[in-house]
């Protein structure tokens, strides 16, 4: 079982939809011979820790993130280490471990690290992160797949396996600068022309996050624009990961595992170029940031339907239960996910009504909110046709963030930013609008509060204190269990 992971890349910018780009002429050939493609996938988060989370455990990432704690007389203390899953938290590589099989996990950013416990479940746990500018490092991309090369070459024919695989180089090559010669390279390599409506020089940002503005740390010399932004985002998703998967999976045919390895591709979160506010960042709850690829190609022995395109509603913590179902392990209680392999036999026709996505970046936790009304970060709830989005660009104190938003140095600590997009009627990437969002955004926001209310319990009983629990009745515990936020032994 081969688990790729790949943080930055969004939907609509592989050929697995109606892009006009070819980018991904490998994995859309994946897809439609051997694959199933779901192409109506979401993230639970726009950022790269939560991402992880519901990838590795099927959970909601609320069950890694450490609550604040409110003092009866007022005082909100935040934890050091505001991630980390508890060891009673389901996980895949345990699962799978359990089985017998060997497990390891090549890690490309030092935020998946063992401190914030990603490591449990696998024998073996690498991380490949490091400085990329320095051209003699063996890291990124190049240096996780070799890594996971001498792991898998070691292990017999017969030996049964499960490898998480995680890239970063499409969220970190900003840092670096993006030369004339590198530009006309990728022109010549790819021939995309470069878009005549984002020819424009963008503004760079004194502080990062911010709004209609370059991070500081995206914006190296020479100045580019946004254009040549998305072309090179472009290029390296089809020079860097569709041909390195290409190798990959000839490597792994070449060595006779191929045909045994079942392989799943989900991108962890998208990136934006200007459609919901961000430019060449993550950490808006619209499509651009959530809409992922997945990709599921079972092992043939399996003998599962493929080469189809599902469109019902998936979320990414239905990866887990699905790829324990595929092996008939047993799904562990407190899961939130669901198995997509009824989809895939065409017994049902859907396997959820709406998804749920939380946990942005940019949204500093606040004193909470007195009158319980909305969750501190904002949220998304997704249907297979529509997304409401509630955000808080001026929470938290981040000056610059809420400025950029809403244009002036005022307090906007309360203000909420809504939206309501139904794809069948504006199938633009991104979200800009702002506004009332009638009966349907009331109805789908009454049910992201509901969702925030039970998630936040479950974080107060997997991170427990006596500040937190002494306020909890005695049937916190039942209640959690019967709504499946938690498992039976807590």
């Amino acid at each position: 079982m081969l688990v790729i992971v790949v943080d930055a890349l969004r939907f609509d910018h592989t050929s697995l939809g109606s892009y006009d780009r070819n980018t991904t002429p490998r994995l859309k050939e994946l897809a439609e011979a051997q694959g199933v493609l779901f192409s109506n996938a979401w993230s639970v988060a726009p950022d790269l820790i939560p991402a992880h989370v519901s990838i590795l455990t099927g959970c909601d990432a609320s069950v890694a993130r450490r609550p604040n704690v409110l003092l009866s007389d007022g005082t909100l203390l935040s934890p050091l280490t505001t991630w980390f899953i508890p060891e009673v938290v389901p996980r895949l590589a345990r699962e799978f471990l359990a089985h017998g099989w060997r497990t390891a996990a090549f890690v490309d950013h030092a935020h998946i690290s063992k401190r914030r416990g990603f490591e449990d479940g696998f024998r073996e746990f690498v991380d490949v992160g490091g400085d990329r500018s320095d051209a003699t490092r063996d890291v990124g991309l190049p240096g996780v797949t070799r890594r996971f090369y001498q792991w898998v070459s070691r292990l017999g024919a017969d030996e049964d396996w499960m490898a998480y695989i995680h890239w970063n180089d499409l969220e970190a090559m900003w840092s670096s600068p993006y030369t004339d010669d590198e530009l006309r390279a990728d022109q010549n390599v790819t021939g995309y022309e470069l878009r005549p409506e984002l020819d424009y020089l963008p503004a760079v940002g004194g502080h990062a996050p911010v709004f209609h503005a370059l991070p500081p740390s995206r914006a190296p010399n020479p100045r580019r624009t946004l254009a040549q932004y998305e072309l090179r985002y472009d290029a390296a998703i089809r020079n860097r990961l569709d041909r390195n998967l290409d190798r990959l999976f000839d490597t792994l045919a070449m060595d006779g595992r191929w045909d045994r390895t079942s392989v799943l591709i989900v991108g962890s979160f998208g990136i934006g170029f200007g459609e919901s506010g961000l430019l060449v960042d993550s950490g808006t709850y619209s499509d651009v940031d959530l809409h992922v690829p997945v990709i599921l190609r079972p092992a043939p022995e399996l003998n599962l339907p493929t080469g189809t395109v599902q469109s019902a509603l998936v979320s990414s913590v239905d990866l887990m239960p699905t790829l324990l179902d595929m092996m008939d392990f047993d799904i562990p209680s407190g899961v939130h996910g669901h198995s997509l392999l009824p989809l895939v036999r065409g017994e049902q026709q859907r396997v959820r009504d709406w998804a749920y996505a939380s946990h942005g970046p940019f949204a500093p936790p606040g004193r909470p909110d007195t009158q319980a009304t909305s969750p501190r970060y904002g949220f998304a709830v997704i249907e297979e046709d529509r997304i409401y989005s509630i955000q808080w660009p001026g929470c938290g104190g981040i000056g610059a963030l809420s400025q950029s938003w809403f244009g002036d140095s005022n307090s906007h600590r309360r203000e909420t930013v809504e939206a309501l997009k139904v794809f069948s009627d504006d199938p633009r990437p991104g979200n800009l609008n702002r506004g009332p969002v009638g009966e349907e955004g009331a109805r789908l926001r009454e049910l992201g509060r509901t969702m925030h209310a039970d998630l936040d319990r479950v974080r107060e009983v997997l991170h427990p204190s006596d500040w937190n629990l002494e306020a909890r009745g005695p049937d916190v515990l039942g209640e959690l269990r019967k709504k499946g936020l938690i498992g039976d032994t807590p």
